[in-house]
């Protein structure tokens, strides 16, 4: 009889630490990622000016001075080419390391910063193509939101590619956003006058108590909880769910080798 209660006890205290009391692999039903960060993490949104609220760099930038802005993006240009250069030789260099996991780890290295400089590349190409459209309103303050369209579809369409390659990567489990179970305010602080006011004991009296005291008490209560245990609240899901969060961010990278 002890040995039963031990083991409800043990039970209980797995379930509530977030261990599945099936010590096998676990058969997740989805895979959910934050598309928040995502969106905030995409190469292209380090280019967003709030100011002009346009992406800098590229045919959608704010620019009073046609000829000078080509003459800069032009000049940025030549540099990333230079460096695209520089990178092959070194390339061809770290195809001689004998070692294999060293030349892979390199290698990997080496084309996603390819990567990046190629996507940089086309970005001010279009950009450097743009201050030629004289008079339309890719130029100056007369810059429409029309020109940023193609810059959020390409966002968009990095976003939708890498949930579909986390999705085939993980037995074809769909993917869900949790950005839509979370508010987008500041997480409520903790109000320890209101929760350490003994209010529950009023629970069991009369009259009944207020019910907007109450879900006022609630409230206290849960940002408490959050903010002793964060990882808890961290996700909406108790079990079943891959948290996919971590590899989203690492795939959020132009990858056109």
């Amino acid at each position: 009889m002890k040995t039963t209660v031990f083991a409800r006890v043990v039970a209980m205290f797995l379930i509530f630490a977030g261990f599945s009391p099936a010590f096998g692999q676990i058969d997740y039903m989805a895979g959910y990622v934050d598309t928040r960060q995502m969106l905030l993490n995409h190469p292209l949104m380090r280019q967003f000016d709030p100011a002009t609220r346009r992406f800098l760099d590229t045919a959608s930038a704010w620019i009073a001075d046609p000829d000078k802005a080509r003459k800069d993006y032009d000049l940025k240009i030549k540099n990333l080419d230079n460096q695209n250069r520089e990178i092959d030789v070194q390339a061809k260099k770290i195809m001689q390391e004998r070692n294999p996991e060293t030349r892979k780890r390199i290698l990997d290295a080496i084309w996603k910063q390819k990567a990046e400089i190629k996507a940089r590349l086309e970005q001010l190409r279009k950009a450097s193509e743009a201050t030629k459209n004289l008079g339309n309103y890719l130029n100056g303050a007369s810059t429409g939101v029309e020109s940023i369209i193609p810059i959020v579809n390409n966002i968009t369409k990095d976003i939708q590619t890498t949930l579909r390659q986390l999705s085939i990567e993980n037995a074809n489990i769909p993917i869900m956003d949790i950005a839509a179970f979370f508010p987008n305010e500041e997480p409520t602080i903790c109000d320890r006058s209101i929760l350490f006011s003994n209010y529950h004991y009023s629970l069991w009296g009369r009259p009944a108590p207020s019910p907007q005291v109450l879900k006022n008490w609630l409230t206290n209560f849960r940002a408490y909880l959050r903010n002793k245990y964060p990882a808890k609240f961290a996700t909406p899901f108790i079990m079943g769910f891959k948290d996919l969060r971590n590899d989203a961010l690492k795939k959020m990278i132009f990858d056109k080798k």
